[in-house]
């Protein structure tokens, strides 16, 4: 295939349970679209056949615009960049291998010829609970950083974007949260917006195997990404996106281990949505483990 419109990057580890789902899914592409589209399985070094299994449906069900690349594991931004790289569409949405797309993207992305990215709602399904729509957020393309220290706005499969927008691939240092270490590294990606809220692009399965599901290491790894972004920047921080990043430092570190804690609270200025979720994280573990796990 010469030149598709649209990649979509799938990294896969151990996720045998899903794949068969998750491969069904891509039907949302039209039979008519998908001589547009490629999807990139990357296997990041499974143990459990899953890089058989999807070979096998590749190549008993003929579906010849999806292809494997199988690799060393090194974790999913690793499988990630490894998909970047042997991608070639104009267009990337990276769908993890437990998810499922829920729409057609090269239908959107016709019908935004201008967009350098288009932000699409996603479906988080829970077993045991009502299934929750989350809206895509509003991003001002001159102010991109105030948005996102303030937060991890962006799911990773709820935005398709222009491959040329993206100046830095994923940081492999970290295995966790390198999502939103990316968006803060390729601005560029939000120059021209488009916000469609009525379109869910993906669906979101939350299980116990999710990385975001380990709060500690997320904790963890939410320190790492702010830290980084505070020393390593090549542009210089406003006094509130600097601040911002302090108190992702200390929320990392009360995720890591929950306690009463508020020294934080006179950081200021700051963003008020963070700020707020900053008192919750400081009351300590019975809050924490009920907060929104992808923020």
């Amino acid at each position: 295939m010469a030149n598709p419109l649209l990649s979509i990057v799938i990294p896969v580890y151990n996720a045998t349970p899903w794949l068969e789902r998750t491969i069904a899914s891509l039907d949302q592409i039209a039979e008519g679209h998908r001589a547009r589209c490629e999807a990139v399985f990357v296997d990041d070094g499974s143990s459990d056949h899953s890089a058989e299994f999807v070979e096998q449906i590749i190549t008993s069900r003929k579906l010849t615009w999806m292809r494997l690349i199988r690799k060393t594991n090194g974790g999913s931004a690793s499988a990630r960049n490894q998909g970047l790289r042997e991608a070639r569409g104009d267009w990337v949405f990276f769908l993890d291998a437990d998810d499922e797309l829920a729409c057609d993207l090269t239908t959107q992305i016709d019908s935004a010829p201008h967009a350098s990215c288009i932000l699409m709602s996603t479906q988080f399904v829970r077993p045991g609970t009502k299934p929750r729509q989350r809206r895509p957020p509003r991003i001002d393309p001159h102010d991109t950083l105030t948005c996102m220290t303030a937060g991890n706005p962006v799911v990773i499969s709820s935005i398709v974007l222009r491959r040329s927008g993206i100046d830095h691939l994923f940081d492999e240092r970290f295995l966790s949260r390198e999502d939103w270490h990316f968006w803060m590294q390729n601005p560029r990606v939000f120059t021209e917006p488009v916000r469609r809220p009525q379109v869910t692009a993906s669906i979101i399965h939350a299980h116990g195997g999710n990385k975001s599901a380990n709060y500690a290491r997320a904790g963890r790894f939410r320190a790492m990404v702010a830290d980084a972004v505070l020393n390593e920047t090549n542009n210089p921080l406003t006094k509130k996106q600097s601040n911002n990043l302090a108190i992702q430092k200390k929320v990392g570190k009360l995720q890591q281990e929950p306690r009463i804690g508020f020294s934080h609270l006179m950081i200021w200025p700051c963003s008020l949505s963070l700020w707020l979720k900053s008192v919750v994280y400081g009351f300590g573990d019975f809050f924490v483990q009920r907060l929104d796990p992808y923020r």
